[in-house]
């Protein structure tokens, strides 16, 4: 008995691999910049607090409040120097009741977020 012919192995020709990269790379999201902050939020406050995070964002972007790219909060291209947004949520969300001063910008960001009726617990 003669041992049998090894089969070809099945090669996928070049062209259907190239389509599928450019509809993978097509297909793959690119995360927004207000998604991004929200998940750099989301790092430091408390768990129990994650949830209010997006909505807040969503609230102030309809009021045309955003987040600069060093994350500093501004409207209508006026911004307030030296505030961090990861700051200003850290301090908003957390329930400690301390004597720390609050960061640059947080009386701005708290009278912003009152002026959109953004209920605060």
């Amino acid at each position: 008995m003669q041992p049998s012919i090894p089969q070809k192995p099945f090669v996928i020709p070049k062209e259907l691999l190239q389509t599928d990269a450019l509809q993978e790379e097509i297909s793959s999201p690119v995360p927004s910049r207000m998604n991004m902050i929200a998940k750099y939020i989301a790092y430091t406050v408390p768990k129990t607090r994650k949830k209010y995070i997006l909505p807040i964002l969503e609230r102030l972007r309809e009021s045309n409040y955003t987040f600069n790219e060093l994350n500093e909060l501004e409207k209508d291209g006026k911004t307030e120097y030296r505030s961090n947004g990861i700051d200003l949520f850290n301090y908003l969300m957390r329930n400690e009741i301390d004597h720390r001063k609050p960061p640059v910008g947080f009386n701005t960001f708290m009278q912003r977020i009152l002026a959109t009726n953004i209920p605060i617990q």
